[in-house]
């Protein structure tokens, strides 16, 4: 059936960006959502959370020069600092396309079809909620090497189980349908891990595919909301328990054995940053077993780039 003039003027994709104080990183993100090549229609939301440096500058000047594409919110007040953790409903109310694209503003695209070939398997995959594709990890604070985001060699499905076992989505490389996930549910706002959070629910309401192909830079700073919370043990231990004990329940319990072994591995591993906190042999006599699992895992899951 031939496309009327109303389903081509139709925002079939909303790529959502969110960023704070990243001047050094955000342009890079913009150039790889205004060079994507498709032949649908898709628009760029960028909600800026109040920035102090040139962000908002760098992203208006962006909305000037494509009025057509940027669909943007700047905030007066940071609402991350205020506890608020409703950006989501905020970015999810404004987008007008069937599917959502995320990229946080410090990662980039580097395949200006990215969208495209995302767009094409959704299409043609109705029953997938979302896929996502491969990533490289470039540490940017550091002279470690680039490696891939994970060790997967081929197109795959992911599993629920999957998804809550070991996080293997790169966020700048999710592209979902959005009515898969809306309205989304009211515990939400008490989640810091959005990216999280949002794989799970898809992956309850529709398959998850993995497509091999890299298409995006994951960006590791030392400033990076990751690494600053990954530092806060109890934090970010409680906080994905609550995510677990939440999504438990809403999926009446259907993952509960998983969801138990993943808490009780999140535990090991906050005792064991513990130890290390305090000395950094301790892991290795009072953890043995755990530590003889982690150099085995170290070495036999991260792929050197280059």
């Amino acid at each position: 059936m031939t496309p009327t003039e109303e389903d081509l003027n139709k925002i079939m994709v909303s790529v959502i960006c969110t960023t704070f104080n990243q001047e050094k990183y955000i342009a890079q993100a913009l150039d790889g959502f205004v060079m994507q090549q498709t032949n649908f229609k898709f628009e760029i939301i960028v909600h800026d959370d109040a920035s102090t440096d040139k962000t908002p500058n760098i992203v208006k000047a962006y909305e000037i020069k494509y009025p057509r594409l940027f669909k943007n919110i700047y905030q007066t007040e940071n609402q991350y600092s205020k506890g608020n953790n409703d950006v989501g409903k905020i970015v999810f109310s404004a987008a007008r396309g069937k599917y959502i694209a995320l990229c946080e503003g410090d990662d980039y695209w580097i395949d200006p079809n990215k969208l495209q070939k995302q767009f094409d398997f959704l299409e043609s995959h109705p029953d997938y909620s979302m896929c996502f594709h491969n990533a490289i990890v470039v540490f940017e604070e550091s002279e470690n090497s680039p490696i891939y985001f994970n060790n997967f060699k081929n197109d795959r499905d992911l599993s629920t189980e999957d998804i809550i076992s070991t996080w293997t989505i790169p966020t700048a490389s999710m592209v979902f349908r959005k009515n898969n996930v809306l309205p989304l549910p009211f515990w939400v706002h008490r989640i810091y891990s959005g990216d999280l959070t949002l794989a799970l629910l898809l992956s309850d309401t529709g398959n998850v595919r993995f497509l091999k192909d890299i298409m995006s830079i994951y960006r590791k700073t030392l400033n990076g909301i990751s690494v600053i919370l990954k530092n806060k043990i109890t934090f970010v231990l409680d906080q994905k328990i609550l995510l677990f004990s939440l999504f438990n329940e809403q999926t009446h319990f259907k993952y509960k054995t998983t969801i138990e072994n993943t808490v009780s591995k999140m535990q090991a591993d906050t005792k064991y940053l513990v130890y290390k906190n305090k000395f950094i042999l301790l892991p290795f006599i009072f953890m043995p077993k755990y530590m003889i699992n982690k150099i085995y895992t170290k070495f036999h899951t991260h792929l050197v780039v280059f």
